[in-house]
């Protein structure tokens, strides 16, 4: 095959992979037109009329946090302030401290219920530690908790302690995306429950009457039997380590002897020099046996007499290649310098 042929063969390759690409996104979109787009459509105009009537009717749902920092528990925060917005509109208020700007490829169909919870008083937090001022001013702005911040100083500038005087107003969001890729809807929720981000899925059929009952209950925090279903979401550092361990790649004590005995043969016209060179060798490869099969305190005596007995197997194999040597050879041979393996049997 010439050069120009190998040159034809990656072309098709690659074109056959486009086309495979090209239909997937062709499924994935024709999903999202039938189903998902129709289940985010129905649940934003749903959630549009909840927030119009709570901001009429002025319902406070009562709600309680804690705050890093804060001695007591706040259970007397007052939720309220309603309101949904589109895509649009959140990139709009995208350089305002409460609210990240949106990626433009999720710009499919995308919304947000917005409301917050305050408290109508102000409390005091005292650090007296320069570092634990510094964390906790990154903390209450993580959270966008506002805050004044005032440092006091010693006679030679030196930090004495920080004091933060909080404006408790919590700001909460629930965030629907459609996933194209997966066929569902992402909501991710924010400063709910509890201050942080949490992570479900919704399937576009779960969309029903009696779903968006439950979640107007959930929102309003109201009794309900809302079953959200949370979403996993690991760093990249997790996908590798589950990568590794779905694909172990270990040896048992017996698979590392036999490779030794398969790879370090010894011929019967082997020189005292080669035999050497090969002693060193091994004793590699005993170091590395020694450090996968490290006997812990609470090793079974099961595990214990393997081991022995591989280790009896490797010495006598030892002997019987000091028997094929040589007569030439003067040199001591290895059986009667002592077992090799003894060291690890002690250990």
């Amino acid at each position: 095959m010439g050069y120009l042929d190998d040159l034809k063969k990656e072309t098709q390759s690659r074109k056959a992979k486009e086309i495979a690409i090209q239909q997937q996104k062709l499924k994935e979109q024709n999903f999202f037109d039938k189903r998902t787009k129709p289940a985010l459509k129905r649940l934003h105009r749903y959630l549009q009329d909840l927030a119009q009537q709570l901001k009429y009717l002025e319902e406070d749902a009562t709600a309680s946090y804690k705050i890093k920092g804060y001695s007591h528990i706040l259970d007397d925060f007052k939720q309220n302030k309603y309101r949904v917005l589109t895509h649009q509109e959140l990139k709009f208020l995208g350089s305002s401290a409460h609210y990240k700007k949106v990626d433009k490829e999720l710009d499919k169909v995308h919304f947000s219920l917005l409301c917050r919870c305050n408290v109508p008083y102000k409390f005091r937090i005292r650090r007296k530690d320069k570092k634990e001022a510094k964390l906790q001013k990154r903390y209450l702005e993580k959270n966008s908790i506002e805050f004044d911040y005032i440092e006091d100083m010693d006679k030679e500038f030196k930090f004495v302690s920080a004091l933060f005087i909080v404006k408790p107003i919590i700001h909460v969001k629930f965030d629907f995306t459609s996933n194209l890729e997966k066929g569902v809807i992402d909501l991710t929720v924010t400063n709910f429950n509890e201050l942080g981000i949490k992570y479900y899925i919704i399937r576009p059929g779960e969309i029903k009457d009696a779903f968006l009952d439950n979640l107007a209950k959930y929102i309003t925090r109201q009794p309900n039997k809302l079953a959200l279903r949370e979403k996993v979401t690991l760093s990249p550092w997790q996908e590798q380590r589950l990568k590794s361990k779905s694909n172990p790649v270990k040896k048992s004590n017996s698979e590392v002897i036999k490779s030794v005995k398969k790879e370090n043969t010894i011929p019967k016209q082997s020189s005292s020099k080669n035999i050497l060179t090969t002693e060193k060798d091994i004793l590699e490869v005993i170091k590395s046996v020694k450090k996968e099969n490290t006997i812990s305190k609470k090793s079974t005596p099961k595990n214990i007499s393997t081991v022995e007995k591989n280790i009896q197997e490797f010495d006598k194999w030892l002997s019987s290649q000091d028997q094929s040597l040589d007569n030439e050879e003067k040199s001591e041979p290895i059986s009667k310098k002592g077992k090799l393996f003894g060291w690890l049997k002690k250990s």
